[in-house]
């Protein structure tokens, strides 16, 4: 596959997973992919919109504190940017695992490629709001990027692992508390990884 079609089909299945996800889902669940293809074509490119917006964000505007406005060194900011890239990439991997490994007890299957299908799809919405953190003042408007992905999250758990219809919010909601562990810790060592510059 070209280039320019690889990037087609990914702006064509975001937009399919924002506007018509219940359908959206119902076609992933039918589709033959790996693992690694999904990083490939999906997660990789997505996930970097979050640290380059940020990073952006940072270094154009600067962070407000105190009434004050700090802009960090531009070697800082792109190494906590790197970091946090590959943190996130890795915290996407995670996901699929707790997706995967949390499902037979909710009454759902333990499958690798729907698990990560649904760590790499869920995540849209939120990698696509962090154009908002491009504008610091508005970056506080990614968190409904954030609360859509959690939506896309439940009705892809019902699609994709088919879990009992009863017991998917409870579920859904163990793999979030878990990812959200898993995005502190990263959070933590790429600040770490910054301050060490």
């Amino acid at each position: 596959m070209a280039d320019g079609e690889r990037s087609t089909g990914l702006i064509a299945r975001a937009g399919a997973i924002l506007l018509r996800p219940r359908q959206t889902w119902a076609e992933i669940a039918a589709e033959p992919t790996s693992v690694r293809a999904l990083f490939a074509g999906y997660v990789l490119p997505l996930c970097a919109l979050n640290p380059i917006c940020f990073t952006i964000g940072r270094l154009v505007f600067g962070e407000r504190a105190l009434g004050l406005i700090y802009r960090p060194p531009v070697l800082a900011a792109l190494i906590e940017a790197a970091a946090s890239y590959l943190l996130a990439v890795g915290a996407v991997y995670g996901l699929g695992l707790l997706i995967q490994l949390l499902a037979p007890p909710f009454g759902g299957v333990r499958d690798r490629v729907s698990a990560f299908k649904l760590a790499a799809y869920s995540g849209t919405a939120g990698w696509l709001a962090s154009v908002f953190y491009l504008f610091p003042p508005i970056g506080g408007a990614a968190v409904a990027g954030v609360l859509y992905t959690l939506y896309l999250l439940y009705l892809g758990a019902e699609a994709l692992m088919r879990t009992d219809g009863r017991r998917t919010m409870g579920y859904v909601s163990l793999v979030v508390v878990s990812y959200v562990v898993l995005m502190m810790l990263a959070i933590s060592l790429a600040k770490l990884a910054a301050a060490l510059v």
